[in-house]
């Protein structure tokens, strides 16, 4: 029987896409479809697909980590009394757009705070001690829109009203969903556009994409994905240590 003297890493991101890499670096082993999980029996950790944008989010993870329950009790694991779930700390990764005119395609942000639909009000913190070993890092602050901030105006306008230095769709729910549950965690974002890059072309097919995130592997943007997430993979050990 195996029993956990400290929290149980769990990866989670949005796309199966952002998963694929950092599944492949740390020699998982895939455990199911719908959602996807791996595990990775060399270091006892996890990684789960949750989807993209806020809705539903609770549910999404609450599917992830149901996957993993299962995945333990049939391991023989000595779970704590009453089969309550191992401690869990969230890592949080994936791609953002930088709004921060500064950062560049491929920077990795630890963030700070995060913020929700363009207003200062109520950031959420982060719980920073689970950043140890990452002081080289970018530091910034995560605003979580309901929209695609796709234009340089756009991006610009955002930045200008909150100084906020990146922006996804999921981050700011969350980490208020983890507060509830008493889970520590951290996000990292990696720079996929910049605050100079248009996404225009690509507006129609990204909201296409958050309705059936399968469609991605048609796009020409999953190459640019690919090597914006490179620059993640060389922290994953000292994330992970």
């Amino acid at each position: 029987m195996q029993t956990y003297q400290r929290p149980i890493s769990l990866f989670l991101c949005a796309l199966k896409h952002e998963a694929e890499p950092v599944a492949h670096h740390l020699k998982m082993n895939e455990l199911s479809k719908s959602p996807w999980v791996y595990f990775c029996p060399k270091r006892s950790m996890y990684l789960g697909v949750i989807g993209i944008g806020s809705t539903y989010i609770a549910k999404r993870v609450q599917s992830v980590l149901d996957i993993i329950k299962t995945h333990l009790q049939a391991q023989n694991t000595s779970l704590p009394e009453n089969h309550a779930m191992p401690r869990f700390e969230i890592i949080n990764f994936g791609l953002c757009g930088a709004l921060n005119p500064t950062l560049a395609r491929g920077d990795v942000i630890a963030i700070q705070k995060c913020f929700r639909n363009s207003t200062q009000e109520n950031p959420l913190l982060i719980n920073t001690s689970t950043q140890n070993g990452c002081d080289t890092l970018i530091k910034g602050d995560l605003l979580t829109s309901d929209d695609i901030l796709a234009t340089p105006q756009q991006k610009m306008k955002a930045f200008e009203t909150t100084q906020v230095d990146a922006v996804d769709m999921e981050g700011y729910a969350l980490i208020q969903h983890c507060r509830e549950q008493d889970l520590p965690c951290s996000i990292y974002k990696c720079v996929f556009d910049t605050a100079h890059d248009d996404l225009t072309c690509f507006e129609s097919a990204c909201s296409n994409l958050i309705a059936n995130p399968r469609l991605f592997s048609s796009l020409p943007i999953q190459n640019i994905m690919k090597d914006s997430l490179l620059q993640f993979l060389t922290i994953i050990d000292k994330l992970t240590s």
